[in-house]
């Protein structure tokens, strides 16, 4: 027997077993998630296997569903870009008096609002407010139960631990990690997606949407990613929750890929995407020359000394990790960003050797960055630079305060103060470090100010 109901979002009959009543669902068609009908209380959903979610769910019509994905291109310049931006945006918001043009040339331009998109991130319009029900459907549990049937994989290679370098291009700029349980494993995490629910953005789904576009992945279903190289040979390296096969990945990615054997590995190539899963637990992808130099090379990449040096001391427990070298990365990342970042680094940082960022969200938001400068006078000069645009902000801060006191823009540079007040910059040796923790509470308070200030249509 079957239980037949509408979908609460897009309205279309469902009909799913009558044994999965009471339990959790979501819409194969529109993605809402509810509570399957004819249950006393829903029941915890079972964790699945499946790291491709919801592609294979069964539709209506007992059919299996299978969307037709977009193709995507990814950007590993722009996604280390998007970190950087993450992480400095928040204190450097007023530098320089721009706090108002800042707003200008991200918002009111639509420039941010598309390159948001681009990652898998969509804003409502301004001013409005969510009306959608709260959904606290599982996230890891987006497919059906596993069937048992085996599938036949084409293995691309013996076993071997292979580690992530073995795949980096030569002479990369920049080397950036995402742990994802350190990234969601935390209350800061659900306070942030509870946060963006109330501005009608669902920062899961919007992910989902995103990495299935350019894996077939769904985003719970990711341990680990790591975007590294340099203009033209961008690579990204995903570690999944559970082992795939190459039957799987195949099967869910668009376009004509064909085969081709580069020593012990299989390149999957069509014109702009190529991906080979190295083995069960790693699957690397980019454009095709640049994975085809890496397969023919077959050895771990030769980094520049700098580079090597400071992705040696990233620590992978953090939620994000960044090694990269100042002057090369910020050329590469300057056409990434609409309007340029919101922090312009003084002359002295680009001109470090290497810098290092780590970003954890366990007790907060706690950012550690540091720049490796030449010699102990290059780090005293970047130390009298960042001290110099931190009064420059102070100042710039307690203008807006004063001009701004009964409007948002006021209460949003009275709370930075706050932030700017725990910054720490110190130097040890040749290194400049840097130092910003924020409690969950100073920065969340932050973010409802930006919300109001930034997402919010003015009074007519």
């Amino acid at each position: 027997m079957t239980i037949k109901f509408g979908c609460p979002g897009c309205k279309k009959a469902l009909n799913v077993p009558d044994n999965m009543a009471g339990r959790r669902g979501k819409c194969p068609h529109c993605g809402v998630g509810f509570a399957i009908p004819g249950g006393k209380r829903p029941a915890a959903a079972p964790v699945s296997n499946d790291p491709f979610g919801s592609l294979d769910e069964p539709a209506s019509n007992g059919e299996t569903y299978s969307p037709r994905r977009k193709k995507k291109r990814f950007s590993c310049m722009g996604c280390l870009a998007g970190c950087l931006l993450l992480v400095v945006g928040l204190p450097a918001m007023a530098v320089g008096g721009t706090f108002l043009a800042v707003k200008m040339k991200w918002l009111d331009s639509n420039k941010m609002t598309d390159y948001l998109a681009q990652h898998g991130i969509t804003l409502p319009e301004q001013g409005t407010r969510s009306t959608k029900p709260e959904d606290n459907s599982t996230k890891a549990n987006t497919g059906p139960e596993n069937t048992g049937k085996e599938t036949t994989t084409k293995k691309e290679d013996p076993k071997v631990n292979f580690t992530e370098a073995h795949f980096f291009p030569d002479n990369s700029i920049a080397i950036g990690a995402i742990n994802f349980d350190a990234l969601t494993g935390n209350k800061t995490y659900e306070r942030f997606k509870e946060e963006l629910g109330k501005a009608n953005i669902d920062f899961e789904k919007n992910s989902d949407a995103y990495f299935k576009a350019v894996l077939a992945f769904q985003f719970a279903a990711v341990k680990r990613v790591v975007f590294v190289g340099k203009a033209s040979e961008e690579v990204l390296i995903v570690r999944p929750r559970n082992p795939v096969t190459i039957d799987e990945v195949r099967a869910r990615k668009t376009g004509d890929y064909k085969e081709s054997k580069i020593g012990r590995f299989v390149l999957h190539e069509e014109k702009t995407d190529a991906f080979c899963l190295v083995d069960e637990n790693m699957l690397i992808v980019g454009p095709p020359a640049a994975l085809r130099k890496i397969l023919e090379r077959d050895k771990p990449a030769e980094l520049v000394a700098d580079l090597d040096a400071a992705y040696k001391l990233m620590n992978p427990a953090k939620a994000i990790g960044m090694a990269f070298i100042p002057a090369d990365f910020l050329k590469a990342i300057a056409g990434s960003v609409p309007g340029g970042l919101p922090w312009k680094p003084p002359a002295e940082f680009e001109q470090s050797k290497a810098a290092l960022l780590h970003v954890d969200f366990a007790n907060g938001v706690e950012v550690t960055a540091t720049a490796m400068a030449k010699d102990d006078a290059a780090a005293m000069a970047l130390q009298k630079a960042l001290d110099k645009q931190v009064a420059k902000l102070k100042e710039d801060l307690d203008t807006i305060k004063k001009d701004k006191a009964e409007e948002p823009e006021g209460a949003l540079a009275k709370k930075l103060e706050e932030v700017v007040a725990v910054l720490k910059i110190e130097m040890s040796g040749a290194n400049v470090n840097a130092t910003l923790a924020l409690n969950q509470m100073l920065a969340f308070d932050v973010v409802d100010i930006v919300k109001k200030v930034f997402f919010t249509k003015p009074a007519q």
